[in-house]
């Protein structure tokens, strides 16, 4: 029976870990991971974002705003709108966004915010998905705290600069060396890190047109805005070529706040393939907890044999458990591990 219990534990972890989350979307552009919720109030999405380690997304230009509708749109037919992070709670007619960023983008629909509706104040801005009057989609417009088949969409910022190795642009590719600068990452050794366009290379990243090769070089960068003692999850994309002298075994070694990861590959002489991957892009996570509020996050490549190459790194913080799987969790526990009552110890009222 208690083993019974331990696994109702484990399957209740499970199922808060992921509870209110219907879709997860990386954008490239902005760095952000997007999480879309369950239909709910403008308020208790808010909270959900908050335990996701986020908000309710903050616009910062038409482009992303057309990202987000376009993404999120096709995946919840019945959505009656998409809840972003900007409010005027705090004082009518001056909408703030609750991440506390400056506002310096709006798109609202024509008349609109009007504070006028059947359901009371309107604080809340959404996305508009569905036709409605003169509404035109994609636009925002104010509305009550309700449901109302509303869908929360959650920014979780990145942390990790050039990521996707975009910044500089080179074509055909570019060497750098010790010392150098690669939009936000540094050579701290080796003079052979290469940036690699995929426009007049036959290697296609994983995402934008560009990946770096680092082949006896190491590069680094610091991350910053860590929350200390919360968990995150370093996520990057490894792989390597060959060329005529360089075959055979070598690694990519991942560290960033105590962990480790090593990316082990080998290519005999015969796949040689002129500036192609010929080893399919892996993609390796690394947990590790967050002793402050900085960490260097470093990635090298051994020297010999191929050409290790990485591309789209970034950094996620792992969800904390929210208070109702914590509740739920003691309580199950406290069923598991409870001692049996022994019938023998029982004291039965005498019968007369």
């Amino acid at each position: 029976m208690r083993l019974i219990y331990l696994l109702a534990v484990l399957a209740a972890m499970a199922q808060f870990a992921s509870a209110g989350v219907l879709a997860s979307r990386f954008n490239y552009s902005t760095g952000s991971t997007y999480h879309l919720l369950e239909s709910t109030t403008w308020t208790a999405s808010q909270a959900e974002a908050r335990r996701l380690g986020g908000d309710l997304v903050t616009i910062d230009d038409l482009d992303e705003n057309n990202w987000v509708y376009d993404t999120f749109t096709p995946l919840v037919a019945d959505a009656g709108g998409l809840w972003i992070g900007l409010n005027d709670v705090a004082n009518e007619g001056a909408f703030e966004w609750v991440s506390g960023e400056p506002v310096t983008f709006t798109n609202w629909t024509a008349s609109e915010p009007n504070n006028s509706g059947p359901q009371g104040a309107e604080n809340f801005a959404h996305i508009v998905t569905k036709p409605f009057l003169n509404f035109v989609l994609g636009e925002w417009n104010d509305v009550a705290d309700n449901a109302a088949m509303r869908y929360g969409v959650v920014e979780v910022p990145g942390f990790i600069q050039n990521g996707s190795f975009e910044t500089p642009d080179v074509s055909p590719g570019r060497l750098f060396g010790f010392g150098d600068s690669i939009g936000g990452w540094n050579v701290v050794s080796g003079n052979t890190a290469f940036l690699i366009d995929q426009v007049t290379n036959t290697g296609e990243p994983v995402d934008g047109n560009q990946f770096i090769e680092i082949h006896g070089d190491t590069i680094q960068q610091t991350v910053t805005g860590l929350k200390v003692g919360q968990r995150y999850k370093l996520t990057y994309y490894a792989t390597a070529r060959t060329l005529p002298d360089y075959f055979g075994s070598g690694s990519i070694i991942a560290t960033i706040g105590g962990e480790t990861d090593h990316y082990d590959y080998f290519l005999p002489s015969g796949s040689y393939l002129y500036n192609s991957p010929v080893s399919p892009w892996a993609r390796r996570d690394v947990e590790f907890i967050a002793a402050d509020t900085t960490a260097s996050l470093t990635f090298s490549g051994t020297a010999a044999g191929p050409l290790g190459a990485i591309d789209a790194v970034r950094i996620t913080a792992v969800p904390e458990p929210s208070t109702a799987a914590i509740f739920l969790l003691g309580g199950m526990l406290g069923m598991a591990i409870r001692p049996k009552r022994n019938a023998s110890a029982i004291t039965r009222p005498l019968v007369k």
